[in-house]
């Protein structure tokens, strides 16, 4: 029964939908959802696969940068005269490496040039061990030489004129030193009996 002041309203009709059709909007929009979800999953994919080719270049690249340091290094070692000079080599050496995978610290290998440079680092200390103690042996056999020379004069007066304190002073001396160079290794046995077989 109408309300006395309200007009009325006459009914529409409205077309009936099959749900197929009532459907259809739904169907498309989620279908574009998936359409943007597997771009999104490709475009992943494929930022992923960027990545890890680029990690795998720039590894390559840092690795040779890496072992050429290492070879520039052995190089620089091989021309020290003085096993002082051995550190500060080391150090450029370590330095090098610090440089250059500081160098890479944005690529996506990053971490792994840090631990390339890092394993390095006991092969060069030993490297460099190796060259000082061979200089330090080359050097110990200078200085003794020249000790020898000057013992020498002072072991043969002694022995010229009987004097037996003398001539065991000079002998000791020598063995003493000759001695000190085998237990830090800078000479070997039989190198240091036939140098103290050759003062007398």
């Amino acid at each position: 029964m109408p309300t006395p002041g309200v007009p009325i309203l006459d009914p529409v009709n409205k077309p009936y939908m099959s749900p197929a059709e009532a459907g259809r909007g739904g169907a498309a929009i989620a279908q574009m959802g998936e359409g943007v979800e597997e771009s999104a999953f490709d475009d992943l994919q494929l930022q992923a696969h960027i990545r890890k080719a680029q990690a795998h270049v720039d590894s390559l690249a840092a690795g040779n940068e890496l072992n050429a340091a290492v070879e520039q290094a052995k190089v620089n070692l091989a021309k020290t005269q003085n096993s002082r000079d051995v550190p500060a080599v080391l150090k450029s050496a370590q330095d090098s490496l610090n440089e250059i995978s500081s160098r890479w610290s944005k690529s996506p290998a990053a971490v792994s040039i840090q631990m390339d440079a890092d394993s390095l680092r006991p092969h060069l200390d030993e490297v460099s061990q190796m060259r000082g103690l061979s200089l330090m042996s080359d050097e110990f056999k200078i200085n003794l030489a020249t000790q020898a020379k000057s013992l020498a004069s002072a072991y043969a007066d002694s022995r010229a004129s009987g004097d037996t304190t003398g001539e065991n002073a000079a002998l000791g001396a020598y063995a003493q030193t000759v001695a000190g160079g085998v237990q830090t290794g800078l000479i070997g046995d039989v190198e240091a009996q036939a140098a103290v077989q050759k003062f007398r």
